[in-house]
């Protein structure tokens, strides 16, 4: 009790020399300089307190004498709170911390704990709202647990439930209210006896936790670090655009899988492959903000690799160049999956020729012209020279894509660019 009490009388004195500030002078520096050490032994005594109820919570779970009575045994069927532990945000794009066995489970976040006996129920917590959307993904990390994850209601009622032999994923659940929802942790085998280390992730599609923003027409470079990691970005965009993304891995074995929701959490397109994976025409329901999954595609969901990511609006889009009828630009694709955007005015039925050259190295031009609504007009592509022959269906502003049409998509090198009107 004594810590709990210094930090009352803690809280009190800052409370009060808060309330009454001194605006300058050597007082105010003094007043300053004591709240500033009423903050830090504030911290101290808050990372104390945590200390003992993680040390509390491991001799409920484990067991452990620390003198006196001898700890009467749990029940084996009786669900389990895990140890109490922090960890630093991670930056989505790089391989985070795994967080051990937490209470509460942010979103966003992947946690490692285990299955330690027969029968034994590990369970979290977090705090959502009515309608909310989440995804959850257990893994076994180690030996023969089979996952097994449900998730209840602040009423207790199941709301979702998803098992499997070694990786469990419940894509889209449904929150019906607001509060305290629970995550059930378990093994799934027939006995339910196997047990062994795993590892869980939760994120909300709406709204998620731990994203990261990506501009149209930006590329971004990222890792999928650990197996069953999942990176989260998000982008603004508008009702009725029309959205490219793309994936590629730069790198060992990550099979690339992207996904994007809509702000209510409904799935709006997915791709994925071995290698490189377009989404060529991704239409945007509703405005607001959209999330991107970025992961592994591979059955067992284990690959890992570096990844490049883009993403481009094809009507108002990102980071583009202008280019007149009767200019030549030049430029160059230096990275795989790299994606240059031009745009142009033009007039409902003219008539426009466009020409790609490869100048060095290997890439294969490839051309495409997007309608102001975002709709794919024409397209043009060759091993070294490509023509597009062009009809436009409307005025407005017109955007031209240039990048490699290699199968891979990883070709780079420098390019000639021209548009005419015959």
């Amino acid at each position: 009790m004594k810590s709990i009490n210094e930090q009352l009388a803690v809280q009190r004195e800052i409370a009060t020399a808060q309330a009454n500030p001194v605006q300058s002078g050597p007082t105010a520096t003094i007043v300053a300089e004591r709240i500033a050490q009423l903050v830090s032994t504030q911290e101290a005594l808050e990372i104390a307190r945590r200390q003992i109820e993680a040390t509390q919570t491991a001799i409920i779970r484990h067991g452990v004498n620390t003198g006196g009575s001898t700890p009467q045994p749990t029940s084996q069927t009786t669900p389990t709170v895990p140890s109490q532990a922090s960890i630093a945000t991670p930056n989505p794009g790089q391989t985070p911390e795994l967080v051990r066995c937490p209470q509460r489970i942010d979103f966003g976040l992947t946690i490692q704990c285990s299955i330690d006996a027969a029968s034994e129920i590990d369970t979290y917590t977090f705090d959502a709202q009515a309608d909310d959307r989440v995804m959850l993904r257990m893994a076994r990390a180690s030996e023969t647990l089979q996952p097994w994850i449900r998730v209840f209601a602040p009423d207790k009622a199941q709301v979702c439930e998803s098992y499997a032999e070694r990786l469990a994923d419940l894509l889209d659940c449904h929150l019906p209210r607001s509060g305290t929802y629970s995550i059930q942790v378990a093994d799934s085998s027939r006995e339910r006896k196997e047990t062994g280390n795993y590892t869980l992730y939760l994120q909300r599609l709406n709204n998620p936790g731990i994203t990261l923003p990506i501009a149209f027409g930006q590329p971004l470079s990222g890792s999928i670090g650990r197996p069953t990691q999942i990176d989260t970005y998000s982008f603004e965009a508008n009702v009725d655009d029309r959205i490219l993304i793309r994936m590629l891995r730069a790198s060992e074995t990550v099979q690339p899988w992207i996904r994007v929701y809509a702000p209510d959490g409904r799935l709006t397109c997915e791709a994925y492959a071995e290698r490189f994976v377009e989404k060529t025409d991704c239409i945007i329901p509703r405005t607001g903000l959209y999330t991107v999954l970025a992961s592994d595609a591979s059955r067992a969901r284990t690959e890992t690799g570096n990844y490049t990511l883009y993403i481009q609006r094809l009507n108002n889009p990102g980071r583009a160049t202008l280019i007149s009828p009767g200019q030549a630009l030049s430029g160059t694709i230096a990275s795989p999956a790299e994606i240059h955007t031009y745009t142009f005015e033009g007039r409902a039925d003219d008539k426009v020729v466009l020409r790609m050259n490869r100048t060095s190295e290997t890439i294969q031009p490839w051309m495409r012209v997007y309608a102001p609504n975002g709709v794919l007009t024409c397209e043009g592509y060759s091993e070294r020279q490509a023509e597009a022959y062009c009809t436009l269906p409307r005025s407005g502003t017109y955007t031209l894509l240039v990048a490699d049409a290699s199968r891979a998509g990883t070709e780079t090198g420098a390019y000639s660019l021209s548009l005419t009107r015959p």
